[in-house]
């Protein structure tokens, strides 16, 4: 189910991972030492992404025989490594059941293709401690959220 929240005057999209600066999901700034709520960064533990990470190919939105995305434009995404804000976690279908209507631009949606994301690979993500740097609670190396950065 997709919705939106204002946080500090930004508009977030409820659904998705990973959101360069400046697209739509990308969740309000923090003051250095504050951590955000899982749910303020669609936190998704590996239940929900089954632990492989998050990626078009795992994505509900994606069109398998065509490499599309139901609502990017364009439509065109890398199946393996193409990731987005709108990330809704599930069965991906083909052209017969589900057609792209291509009404959000890729970079408003923060599409990039260096996924799959997932914790377990963050540049934020504390293995021994299953925590993050920026986001409160426990936090499992395969579950993603929108604040994933690769690691250095």
């Amino acid at each position: 189910m997709m919705g939106a929240k204002s946080f500090g005057g930004r508009l977030i999209i409820i659904s998705g991972f990973p959101a360069p600066p400046g697209s739509l999901t990308q969740p309000p700034k923090q003051d250095k030492g504050e951590k955000l709520a899982q749910d303020v960064v669609l936190y998704m533990g590996p239940d929900l992404i089954n632990g492989n990470g998050a990626y078009c190919g795992g994505c509900a939105l994606f069109i398998r025989d065509l490499s599309h995305c139901a609502i990017l434009s364009p439509a065109k995404v890398d199946e393996k490594k193409g990731v987005c804000g709108l990330y809704i976690p599930g069965v991906s279908t083909n052209s017969t059941k589900m057609k792209a209507l291509a009404t959000i631009p890729a970079k408003v949606a923060g599409y990039i293709e260096d996924g799959p994301t997932k914790c377990g690979i963050c540049e934020y993500f504390l293995k021994k401690e299953h925590a993050c740097q920026v986001v409160e609670g426990k936090i499992e190396a395969g579950g993603c959220c929108n604040r994933w950065e690769e690691e250095d």
